[in-house]
């Protein structure tokens, strides 16, 4: 494998991770200000089936497992800090799509350059 190759490989491997993360801080953040959260857990509730919300959940998973300290005197800004880390990964990735770009048109330059019609030259 050329190191022509291996780099955009690698390249797209990052901004599939970092899209990725994108949209699930996406989720995380911007869209709970939307309050969809609340209406699922009084949905749930008029069921007869109890939840957490998704800012207690989060708190539980990240912090709960990891610390042993009592989450309702912790209040983690879940939603900000998602929308934080949201704006980071759109930035992150429209510069790994740029960089993505250039590595394929520099591996199909370097492959045009070793082939002759069909035939790999090398």
């Amino acid at each position: 494998m050329s190191e022509v190759l291996g780099e955009y490989k690698s390249l797209y491997r990052a901004y599939r991770i970092v899209g990725f993360m994108r949209w699930i801080t996406l989720m995380l953040g911007p869209i709970w200000f939307l309050g969809l959260d609340d209406k699922l857990i009084a949905a749930a509730e008029g069921a007869g089936i109890d939840l957490w919300n998704f800012d207690r959940l989060l708190q539980w998973m990240i912090v709960g497992l990891s610390l042993p300290i009592d989450l309702s005197v912790l209040e983690i800004p879940v939603q900000i800090v998602c929308t934080g880390l949201m704006v980071v990964f759109f930035i992150w990735a429209s510069r790994l799509k740029k960089q993505v770009k250039n590595a394929a048109s520099d591996h199909a330059t370097s492959v045009s350059a070793m082939t002759y019609g069909d035939e790999l030259i090398y």
